[in-house]
């Protein structure tokens, strides 16, 4: 390939010195959220751009939860709110989370990078350093699977392991 000029091949793509160039592309952005806060409303800020879609799940435990202070943090972005399940923390709940986050975007468009958060995480560089850090990557996809002998009975002695409803627990000690 000719690497003295950018050359289009479509939908926001270019081609760059043997090197895929996404531009114009959208992401989204999957939010498990706990707390109506003001960090989450400043998380909201944050991501509120043309290019990014915002999907939320409030846990049901929230009572005190109104998506139209979300609404109000957003002006410029899509914003979407999946439908409430109580999570707890690693259960099963908090997979299904997850996918009902990941299926509502994928349901509403295809998107360039999906981008998983908790509602009490903020980034801490811009959208147009994030946007153009992942236009440069030609769609790589940051997913890294390790396997590692390791002894991790001592990580989960004393821990409460919940069932998929979240309502009856079981105590493990020391499995190891």
């Amino acid at each position: 390939m000719n690497c003295d000029k950018n050359m289009s091949v479509g939908d926001g793509t270019v081609m760059a010195e043997d090197k895929i160039v996404f531009t114009g592309c959208k992401h989204a952005y999957l939010v498990m959220a706990h707390k109506d806060d003001e960090t989450l409303r400043t998380l909201l800020r944050t991501l509120d751009d043309p290019r990014n879609d915002i999907f939320i799940h409030m846990d049901a435990k929230n009572t005190g939860w109104d998506e139209n202070r979300a609404l109000a943090s957003i002006d410029k972005a899509g914003i979407f709110f999946v439908p409430r399940i109580s999570v707890t923390w690693g259960g099963y709940s908090q997979i299904a989370c997850e996918l009902g986050l990941l299926n509502a975007a994928v349901d509403k468009g295809r998107y360039t990078y999906y981008h998983l958060l908790s509602g009490q995480d903020l980034p801490i560089k811009s959208q147009d350093r994030i946007h153009s850090f992942f236009d440069s990557c030609g769609g790589k996809e940051f997913v890294r699977f390790e396997n590692h002998n390791r002894d991790y009975g001592s990580r989960i002695g004393g821990h409460v392991i919940w069932n998929a409803f979240g309502k009856s627990k079981t105590q493990i000690f020391w499995l190891c």
